[in-house]
């Protein structure tokens, strides 16, 4: 299969601001940081320095299992937590208008293929 590559603005908008994000975020995501620096992408001076401390926090945080194991499912709620005004909103409109997300409509399509499957007798792969 032939790989499609976009050129453009977008590309590069993309490819800038995924660097930035993952220059800010080097404590984490310790191996793009290091193929990034091998390669020539930081190309910009960064003045975020509590940002960078920070994230090299929670990178040791993640790294200890005992720590991760107590986090459990919290991490997700926390990312969530600045968004969940927003979230509520839509739910409320959604329930007013009886409006789906695409995401759930194709859940419940496959959810009703799934069903047919198994009572077609098909086997799961």
């Amino acid at each position: 299969m032939d790989k499609i590559l976009v050129h453009g603005p977008r590309r590069v908008g993309g490819m800038k601001i995924f660097r930035d994000l993952i220059y800010q975020m080097q404590g984490m995501m310790r191996e793009d940081h290091k193929f990034y620096k091998e390669h020539g992408f930081y190309d910009f001076p960064q003045k975020r320095k509590g940002t960078i401390l920070g994230m090299y926090l929670v990178g040791a945080m993640m790294n200890n299992p005992e720590l991760r194991r107590r986090m459990g499912g919290n991490l997700t709620k926390g990312m969530l937590m600045p968004y969940k005004s927003v979230i509520e909103k839509a739910n409320k409109h959604r329930k007013k208008t009886g409006s789906e997300s695409r995401a759930a409509k194709q859940e419940k399509r496959q959810r009703a293929e799934n069903n047919k499957r198994k009572g077609a007798g098909y086997e799961k792969v």
